[in-house]
C-alpha cells in the first residue's frame, strides 16, 4: 500500500500542469489543431450550425495558419464570425453603397485588396481556395488580414486597445476613432463580441 502511495505521489509531481489524464490513465497533451478544432465546434454549436466535416477541417487549418502568420488568436476571429455572420457561409448584407459577404462579412470594396495578401498566405501553406466571396479559406483569411491592417493603423496612431481594434473591424479605424460616429453601435458591437468570445 505504501509503495502504491509513493508511486502515485511521484506520478502527480511530474505531471505537467497542462496535461490531461484520460480514463485509461495515459497522459496526453492536446495538440494545437485539436484545441482550435474544439473551439470551432463549440462556436458552431453556439450558433446551431451543422457543417460538413471537410469544411470544418478546412476552417480549422485556416485558423491555425492565420494565427501563426498574423499573431492573432483564432478565438478572436471565431468571435467576429459569430457576430458578423453566425457561421452562415453565404451570409449577405447590403449597405447603402456596398455589400458585405461570407463568414467574415467582407465588404466588396475591400475584397480585392485583402485577398491579395490572403492568397499569398494560402499559397504559402498550400491551402486550396477559390477566388470567390463565399469561399471559406479566402474569406476567413481576409478576416485575419483586415484585423492585422487595422491593428497596424491603430498602433501608428497610438490608439490601439483591444476594444478599438475589435470595433474597427465593423466601423473602420476612422469611424472607431470618431467619438460621435454611431457610438451606440460601436459599444454594442464590442459587448456582443465579448459575449461570443467568452462563450467559446
Amino acid at each position: 500500500m505504501l509503495k502504491k502511495l509513493i508511486a502515485l505521489l511521484i506520478l502527480l509531481f511530474f505531471i505537467p500542469a497542462n496535461a490531461t489524464i484520460m480514463y485509461n490513465k495515459s497522459i496526453v497533451r492536446k495538440s494545437k489543431y485539436t484545441i482550435v478544432n474544439d473551439n470551432l465546434l463549440k462556436a458552431l454549436n453556439n450558433k446551431d450550425q451543422n457543417w460538413h466535416y471537410k469544411d470544418i477541417r478546412k476552417l480549422t487549418k485556416v485558423l491555425l495558419v492565420g494565427e501563426k502568420e498574423f499573431k492573432i488568436n483564432h478565438k478572436i476571429v471565431l468571435g467576429i464570425i459569430s457576430l458578423e455572420s453566425g457561421f452562415k457561409k453565404t451570409a449577405h448584407n447590403k449597405n447603402k453603397k456596398s455589400v458585405d459577404n461570407g463568414l467574415g462579412q467582407i465588404n466588396n470594396k475591400n475584397w480585392n485588396r485583402l485577398s491579395r495578401a490572403s492568397i499569398k498566405v494560402l499559397k504559402k501553406y498550400k491551402i486550396s481556395y477559390v477566388n470567390h466571396k463565399y469561399n471559406i479559406a479566402l474569406n476567413v483569411m481576409n478576416c485575419f488580414v483586415h484585423l492585422n491592417d487595422n491593428r497596424k493603423e491603430l498602433k501608428r496612431k497610438n490608439k490601439l486597445t483591444v476594444k478599438t481594434w475589435i470595433q474597427s473591424y465593423n466601423c473602420g479605424v476612422r469611424g472607431t476613432l470618431t467619438p460621435d460616429f454611431v457610438p451606440i453601435q460601436k459599444e454594442n458591437y464590442w459587448k456582443v463580441f465579448l459575449f461570443y468570445y467568452r462563450a467559446i
